[in-house]
C-alpha cells in the first residue's frame, strides 16, 4: 500500500523560530498578550544550515580469551546536541534565547554577550521547517512536502559573527536538546500512542507548510486568530492539532472558518493555554 509523507526527501533549510517554553511544556506566550491573539515565538532570520547530533550508544565489551565474545549497549548518557548557523542578527532572538535585555536608546541596539547568566539560561522550543519531495514510489511520488523539525526543551547558546574582509558573517548558535514528557501541545506521550514516555526531539512531515500558533486563555475568549489563514490559505490536505489546557481536541471540539478564525467549543482557562499547530500554503 502506497502511504504518503512515509518515505521522503528534503533540502535547504526555509524558516526557523524560537520560543520560550512554558512550565506546562508549551510555547510561553508573552504576559499582556490578549486572549485570542495568536503568538507563533520569534523568527531566527538567515538561517542557512540547522544540524542535529543524536549521541552514540555507550558500549561496553565483555572480554573474553583473546576476543571480544559480546558488546552491551547501553543508552547513552548524553543528551543531542545541534548547531544552527545563520547570517542576519536579531537580537531580540538573541536576548530571549540567552536570558538578558536588548537595551540602549533608540535607534542604537545593545546585547550582552557571554554575561553572568550563561548556564543559567531558559529553556527554549525551537522549529525549523524545510522543503522536501515524497520519495515513495506510487501515487505521490515527486509531490512537494514539507519536514519540520521540533525541540521540544533546548537551551541554546549565541555565537558572534565573525568579522571578515568580504565575507558574510555567520552567527552561530549551539543547542542541547533536553527531555520533554510532554509533547508541543503540553500533552503527555504514552507508550501506547506514542512509542515512547521522553523525547528532546520530534519530526514531522505535511503536506503544506507547518505552523504553531498559542494562545492565552482567560475563561471566556472562544475565537482564536490564526497567523496564517485570512485569504483561506489553511491547508486541506493535513490535519490540525488542537490543544486546551494540555489535552488534546476531538475534531468535533473546535472549528476553523475561511478567515483564519479557530473557534473552541469550550474556552480555555484563565492564563492556560491553546495551542494550535496546522499548516498553510504559503
Amino acid at each position: 500500500m502506497v502511504t504518503r509523507n512515509s518515505i521522503t526527501a528534503g533540502v535547504g533549510l526555509r524558516h526557523v523560530r524560537v520560543a520560550l517554553r512554558s512550565s506546562t511544556g508549551t510555547p510561553l506566550v508573552p504576559a499582556g498578550t490578549a486572549a485570542g491573539t495568536a503568538y507563533a515565538g520569534i523568527q531566527l532570520s538567515g538561517a542557512t544550515r540547522l544540524t542535529v547530533t543524536p549521541p552514540d550508544y555507550r558500549r561496553v565489551n565483555a572480554e573474553g580469551d583473546d576476543t571480544v565474545f559480546n558488546t552491551f549497549v547501553l543508552p547513552p548518557n548524553e543528551k543531542p546536541t545541534g548547531e544552527l548557523v545563520t547570517t542576519q542578527l536579531p537580537m531580540e532572538a538573541i536576548a530571549l534565547l540567552s536570558s538578558t535585555k536588548m537595551y540602549g536608546s533608540n535607534p542604537v541596539r545593545k546585547l550582552g554577550v557571554a554575561t553572568d547568566q550563561v548556564g543559567y539560561e531558559d529553556a527554549v522550543m525551537l522549529w525549523a521547517v524545510r522543503r522536501a519531495i515524497d520519495a515513495e514510489s506510487g501515487t505521490y511520488l515527486g509531490q512537494q512536502v514539507w519536514q519540520m523539525y521540533l525541540f521540544l526543551n533546548a537551551i541554546m547558546q549565541f555565537k558572534p559573527p565573525t568579522f571578515e574582509n568580504a565575507q558574510v558573517g555567520e552567527a552561530t548558535y549551539a543547542i542541547v536538546g533536553n527531555d520533554s514528557s510532554v509533547d508541543e501541545g503540553g500533552a503527555a506521550f504514552t507508550a501506547g500512542v506514542n512509542g515512547f514516555t521522553k523525547a528532546p526531539l520530534i519530526i514531522s512531515t505535511w503536506k503544506d507548510f507547518p505552523w504553531l500558533d498559542c494562545f492565552l486563555g482567560d475563561g471566556a475568549e472562544t475565537e482564536h486568530t490564526l497567523t496564517h489563514g485570512a485569504t483561506g490559505s489553511i491547508s486541506t490536505t493535513d490535519k490540525k492539532f488542537v490543544w486546551v489546557n494540555s489535552v488534546l481536541l476531538a475534531d468535533d471540539e473546535y472549528a476553523i472558518d475561511g478567515d483564519g478564525v479557530m473557534t473552541l467549543d469550550t474556552p480555555a482557562g484563565d492564563g492556560k493555554y491553546v495551542v494550535v499547530e496546522y499548516s498553510y500554503t504559503p
